[in-house]
């Protein structure tokens, strides 16, 4: 009998150049979709060490300190039982302290009030950061 066949060696080639295109094929599906998300990634958040020291909705203060980090704006959540209200203040520099004054109508019945900081990513795209309590303080 005279059987003839592939070789070991063309057979291992082939596999080898099947890999090489599949890999090809694969990554220009997903490199337009990896570099569109790649800009918008930023790790400033994570750099950024917010704290709420204390709150008073009664009074509309909300006395909070930067411990780490460059923010552009604070969004300040005031949470009750039906909704929340989100209100938009000025930064404040690293290391520093202060207490921020709302008016009764943008704390309305509030009972718990959250902070997140809002950042600028390397595209100039403001970026808003979580919150920084998992439970928002009760006020």
């Amino acid at each position: 009998m005279n059987k003839k066949g592939i070789s070991a060696v063309v057979a291992t080639i082939l596999i080898v150049l099947l890999s090489v295109v599949a890999v090809t094929i694969v990554w220009a599906v997903l490199k337009p979709a990896i570099t569109k998300t790649a800009s918008r990634v930023s790790t400033s958040c994570i750099e950024v060490d917010l704290s709420i020291d204390e709150a008073d909705c009664s009074a509309g203060t909300v006395k909070v300190t930067l411990n780490a980090g460059e923010i552009n704006n604070l969004k300040f959540i005031f949470i009750n039982d039906t909704d929340s209200n989100v209100i938009t203040k000025e930064p404040l520099g690293e290391l520093e302290t202060k207490t921020y004054k709302f008016t009764a109508k943008e704390v309305g019945s509030a009972a718990f009030v959250n902070v997140a900081a809002v950042i600028l990513s390397e595209a100039k795209e403001e970026i808003t950061c979580s919150p920084v309590l998992s439970d928002p303080l009760p006020c």
